[in-house]
């Protein structure tokens, strides 16, 4: 029962869905860390079943566009703020204390857009180029991995300062940490591996790769890991994923 709540908890936290269940707390959210790769999953699994359908009858950029802000609104539009914030922050000259008070400023600079719309217009193209077969399977991993990576990151990553990614980053550095993040890597793993087999297993050794990059970006440019960071760790490694189905299936 404590793992259902859990799951709960994990799954009002990343999605729109207003599930029953626990109270819901930042802490316990951390601690269940590990279902973030399952709720990518369903995630994914809506978005590549809402692709599959208008594909039929839809021209491939626009489905490329309609399931990109489906993945949106299922997500509640959570890790895009993240993702304009960390755009801000990496073309300030400054301070790491500079950059994050970018990150806190609740205009959209020059940075967030345009690290914004090549995001998106990556995103939206590549699932346009994905075709009736793939479209499932790929945002299947492409969205658990892109969870995969905030564990990732959490795991390698110190805090910034405290805030939101404090819970995160302290679940994972903790007791069980080691834990959680073995199970989160076999969860990815398996369904990578059963749904793209060999291409699979490269995009789970790109998302970690990815998130390694990432985090020591976020340690040079900020003097650590942030809520906003983790949130465009998500998007970032989305994109990625799915321009890697493309060049992989390009190469089989």
């Amino acid at each position: 029962m404590e793992a259902v709540d859990g799951f709960k908890n994990v799954l009002r936290f990343l999605t729109i869905f207003p599930v029953g269940g626990g109270p819901q707390g930042l802490e316990k959210t951390a601690k269940n860390m590990y279902f973030f790769p399952v709720v990518g999953a369903l995630i994914g699994l809506l978005a590549g079943a809402f692709g599959w359908v208008i594909l039929h009858s839809v021209p491939p950029l626009v489905t490329g566009v309609l399931v990109t802000g489906f993945i949106y609104v299922l997500s509640g539009f959570h890790h895009l703020d993240g993702l304009l914030d960390f755009g801000d922050a990496l073309i300030v000259c400054g301070s790491p204390e500079q950059r994050l008070e970018a990150m806190h400023d609740p205009r959209i600079g020059t940075g967030g857009v345009m690290l914004g719309s090549l995001l998106l217009l990556a995103t939206a193209s590549s699932v346009a180029e994905l075709n009736v077969s793939r479209i499932i399977p790929t945002l299947i991993v492409a969205e658990t991995l892109a969870k995969f990576s905030m564990i990732v990151m959490a795991a390698a990553g110190r805090s910034a300062r405290p805030g939101v990614n404090t819970y995160f980053i302290n679940a994972m550095h903790g007791p069980s940490g080691s834990y959680r993040l073995l199970v989160a890597f076999s969860i990815s793993t398996i369904l990578s591996s059963l749904l793209l087999r060999s291409l699979g297993l490269i995009m789970v050794l790109t998302t970690v790769v990815s998130s390694l990059i990432l985090t020591s970006i976020a340690h040079r440019r900020l003097g650590g890991v942030t809520g906003d960071v983790l949130g465009a760790t998500n998007e970032i490694t989305r994109t990625i994923n799915i321009v890697g189905v493309l060049v992989g299936a390009g190469w089989a």
